[in-house]
């Protein structure tokens, strides 16, 4: 099984839902914190290593630093599972450095990210209904 897979049915009723969509979605989350943020960073474009990490870093205000090593073994699983590939359009001639491959993420990998996403806002509504934290940036 791959390091990002995992068994629907393991994961109670998030893993029972009626749509075979979401059943396939499903049975990649939880994501790990590193491919939540690099499909967060080729959803808005395709990027190459070293803009995934910048836009990580910016994204999370300097609280994320991904290391190289770690972004290229996160990237191997997404794309092998997948979530992204190698891009098939480089940018612009002037901003293109044809050594660098750029990757894009999928539909398939958009549909895991937004299902991550809405995964971790129930997370935080429920805190909120546990009176662990407030309605944060509401005064």
């Amino acid at each position: 099984m791959n390091d990002i897979e995992r068994d629907p049915a393991s994961r109670g009723s998030a893993g029972q839902r009626g749509d075979d969509g979401d059943n396939r979605v499903a049975a990649f989350l939880p994501l790990r914190a590193v491919e939540f943020y690099i499909l967060l960073a080729l959803a808005e474009r395709d990027l190459h290593g070293y803009g995934i990490i910048q836009a990580t870093l910016e994204r999370s205000e300097g609280g994320v630093r991904l290391d190289p090593g770690t972004l290229y073994r996160a990237i191997t699983r997404l794309a092998d599972s997948g979530l992204l590939e190698e891009a098939e359009r480089q940018p612009a001639a002037d901003l293109a450095d044809r050594r660098r491959r750029y990757y894009a993420i999928t539909e398939l990998g958009r549909e895991v990210a937004r299902g991550e996403a809405e995964r971790m806002a129930g997370l935080v509504d429920d805190a909120r209904a546990s009176r662990l934290i407030g309605n944060l940036g509401k005064a």
